[in-house]
């Protein structure tokens, strides 16, 4: 009914440029929008297509949980009477679909602090003290992790609210005694290590986003029928790649985060050679093993080769051209690319994954490999002595068949994050270093847990035998 209404000219739908195409409707499952003109006809005219529906099909539209969002430039005059044309639908100034806000403001805080506050209600909703730090952490990666995805996949998160969110789940992990905070033994950038590296495995909230928002991208270049595709290329990268277009300042902010992303996974990108028509010689990445994917031969004077096309011949290289064209290295390189025998379309590698096909998975661990290469040369001067350590003592730890609680425990003793008098008074400059139960020495792990006089009585006892 709403397409037969378009084309009869009685809605207009929405565009969001003038060659993009005309949206009259988004439906997903029960949630509805509707766009049209705002004048008294068109609202009439919607208000008699969801009769008819309702008649057809039993499916009463509830008004009441329903609302109007008009653009800014809209009279007063004409909402009232839009409005009363609807059956008195409320109007709001702003609305949410599928559970996201519809319109982005210049205050990012305000309009995703429903993100932060449905997490801190989360987590002050699980009683911290029935549950262990194994405990916490599966509630942590398998519930409030989950809770900003769909956000995440489509805008990105201001870096502040990356970071008040991680100071959250970092808080309910380490818990609280008598309404006060404990203390942070551990940085929450080691907790989101990889297991293998000496973390927990939680997620970098600004590298998910990341890669979230990255597979966005990966959807628009590798699906370009898709009705997303088709109305972002017409309004931001008519004429030109996806990777080359500038990014307008009056930009939406849906666009400006997807456009922030763009850099790093074309870094990640090669172009797939087919047929060769749909790959540019010297601005694609298509070349494998060079460090771009674009050539290391400089593009001679007067060259009119332009697509990879034009180097081959009846679906073989034309090896006389590509000798004469690029240096040896290029050239070897170029010639161990397969070619399609049907003469199939070029399409895009993600180098990350065995299938060539972008995952979020694939994005986070790339990126998260990279970041951690960074912070481990930073760090390498003043990190601690099981830091930076082969992944074989951790991937130990994890395998032994004990409790998880216990497995968290000597991850602590390994970090330096337990609570013992020496580390206290590092921290805090408060009470005694001194351990209490030899008064001779200070109370570090080591000492606490194995050099203590009255710690080794206990090991005699226990039916452990160890070096």
């Amino acid at each position: 009914l709403l397409q037969k209404a378009k084309i009869d000219k009685e809605l207009t739908g929405i565009k969001i440029c003038r060659k993009a195409p005309t949206i009259t409707h988004l439906f997903f499952a029960d949630d509805s929008l509707v766009f049209c003109k705002a004048n008294k006809q068109e609202a009439e005219k919607l208000k008699r297509i969801l009769k008819v529906y309702e008649e057809a099909t039993g499916q009463l539209i509830n008004m009441d949980k329903s609302s109007v969002l008009f653009s800014k430039n809209t009279l007063p005059s004409v909402k009232s009477e839009v409005c009363q044309a609807m059956g008195s639908i409320k109007q709001v100034e702003q609305g949410k679909y599928l559970g996201l806000p519809m319109v982005i403001s210049r205050s990012k805080e305000q309009v995703f602090g429903f993100v932060r506050n449905s997490i801190d209600k989360k987590l002050k909703g699980w009683r911290n003290k029935l549950l262990s730090q194994a405990g916490k952490e599966i509630m942590i990666k398998a519930v409030a992790m989950a809770m900003p995805t769909y956000t995440m996949s489509c805008f990105r998160l201001t870096n502040k609210m990356c970071k008040e969110i991680s100071s959250k789940m970092a808080d309910y992990w380490w818990g609280d005694a008598d309404g006060k905070k404990k203390l942070h033994w551990i940085s929450w950038k080691k907790l989101t290590a990889k297991r293998s590296n000496g973390g927990m495995g939680f997620k970098d909230l600004k590298l998910f986003n990341k890669a979230l928002l990255a597979k966005q991208i990966w959807k628009l270049i590798t699906q370009p029928n898709l009705l997303v595709s088709r109305v972002l290329k017409e309004k931001y990268y008519p004429k030109q790649s996806l990777f080359n277009g500038k990014v307008p300042q009056n930009a939406s902010w849906i666009w400006q985060s997807l456009a922030g992303v763009r850099k790093e996974l074309q870094e990640g990108i090669r172009r797939k050679i087919g047929n060769g028509r749909g790959t540019r010689i010297w601005e694609d990445n298509w070349i494998p093993g060079t460090v771009e994917g674009k050539p290391t031969t400089t593009r001679p004077l007067g060259c009119q080769l332009t697509l990879v096309s034009d180097l081959i011949r009846h679906n073989r290289w034309n090896r006389v051209l590509v000798f004469k064209t690029f240096n040896s290295q290029d050239a070897e390189r170029i010639l161990s690319i397969p070619l399609s025998v049907t003469g199939c379309e070029d399409s895009y590698f993600w180098m990350h994954s065995q299938a060539g096909q972008y995952t979020v998975h694939s994005g986070y661990k790339a990126w998260l490999k990279a970041e951690e290469k960074r912070y481990t040369r930073r760090k390498e001067d003043a990190g601690t002595s099981f830091e930076g350590t082969n992944s074989k003592i951790w991937n130990s730890l994890w395998q032994q068949k004990v409790s998880q609680k216990l497995k968290v425990f000597i991850w602590k003793c390994l970090h330096g994050g337990l609570p013992v008098k020496e580390a206290i008074f590092t921290r805090t400059k408060l009470g005694n270093p001194i351990c209490t139960g030899c008064g001779e020495m200070e109370e570090t792990i080591e000492h606490m847990l194995l050099q203590c006089a009255k710690v080794k009585e206990i090991w005699k006892m226990a039916p452990v035998q160890w070096d």
